[in-house]
């Protein structure tokens, strides 16, 4: 995650959560690190729904599943190619 675009007034309570999640994976071992991994994914995946649901009202569960894919399609073709557009900045 980049953490360059956050205000700097919040900059110290950023370093401290990363810190504290650095910490708490080291603990961790790499069975429970992979799980942690699997629930972000399923947690990314519902918020990229949610957007397409918010967008697309009217789309079926079918429509939905199709346009995710278009967008995760798009995404890794933007990777595999090294494109990259920075994140906007925090007000």
């Amino acid at each position: 995650m980049n953490f360059d675009s956050v205000h700097p007034g919040l900059r110290p309570m950023v370093d401290a959560i990363h810190r504290d999640q650095i910490m708490r994976a080291r603990k961790m071992t790499p069975e429970e690190r992979f799980a942690e991994a699997m629930d972000l994914m399923d947690f990314s995946y519902e918020v990229m729904e949610s957007g397409v649901r918010h967008d697309h009202p009217d789309a079926t569960d079918e429509e939905v599943t199709q346009i995710l894919r278009k967008k995760l399609s798009r995404l890794r073709h933007m990777d595999d190619r090294g494109i990259f557009f920075p994140p906007r900045k925090v007000l």
